[in-house]
Parts: C-alpha cells; structure tokens; sequence
C-alpha cells in the first residue's frame, strides 16, 4: 500500500525544513510499516494548519529546536522525518521518526513536533477529520 503525505518548508540558519506553501508538494512513503494497516484514504476539503500558517511553524520550530551535542560532536547531519496525527480538535499526537539520522536529532526532531500547539484541522464536508501528516526536519552544520 503507499500513502501520499504533505510534506511542509523551513529555511532557518543551520535548520532546513522541506515543505509546501500554496503549491501542494508530496512525497512517497514506500514502506508499510511506516502507516497503520487501518488507515483509510479520503480526499479532504481543507489540510491542516499550524496556527498562524508556515511562518509561524518555522518560527516555532526554529525557536525550539536545539542541534544534538553528540550529533555536534560526530559530525552527524541529515534529514529527520517526523510522522504525526493531527485529530479532529487540533491536537498532535502519535508522533514518530519514521526515517532518521541518530545521535539524538530523531529523538530531538520528535520532541518538538510533539510539543507544538494545536493545529486547525483537516476538513473534509465542513466536519474537521484526523490526518497524518510527515514532516522533513534537515539537520545541517554551519
């Protein structure tokens, strides 16, 4: 089974974050393991947003992410991508690396999506809808 995800943009300092404003940019997630076998495909009127739009998620994830000092030390960089469930009332939940680099930038990644605010839902016939949404942390040394 594949899935299609939206994958969303961050451009700040040594943080690069892969994403999509009005252009609707996806990526192909090969694995099945990646999803729950439960899940159930529907076109939606209205994707997610983080409060405030893409600028306020880059600002957000900016301000919180910290660089991992044993990445720092060995020289790791890369991309993380975190896979999360944004619910019917907003809240992110089940958040998971799906695909990371190690030395504490997965577990970092993780963090800070888990600890963003409630977004706006998903919307599908005006009823808001749970989605999974993935997003591309890129872990670059200055």
């Amino acid at each position: 089974m594949r899935k299609y995800l939206i994958v969303s943009t961050l451009a700040l300092g040594g943080l690069t974050m892969y994403a999509c404003n009005e252009e609707v940019e996806q990526v192909e997630v090969e694995s099945q393991d990646l999803l729950s076998k439960d899940v159930v495909e529907m076109v939606i009127d209205a994707q997610p947003e983080f409060p405030g739009g893409s600028d306020e998620l880059y600002a957000y994830l900016g301000e919180n992410i910290q660089y991992p000092e044993q990445a720092k030390k060995i020289g790791v960089e890369g991309k993380v991508y975190v896979q999360f469930e944004v619910t019917p009332t907003g809240e992110i939940r089940n958040v998971v690396a799906v695909k990371g680099i190690g030395a504490g930038a997965d577990e970092e990644a993780v963090r800070v999506v888990g600890s963003m605010p409630n977004w706006e839902p998903a919307t599908k016939d005006g009823v808001p809808v749970a989605t999974t949404q993935v997003v591309p942390i890129n872990f670059v040394l200055e």
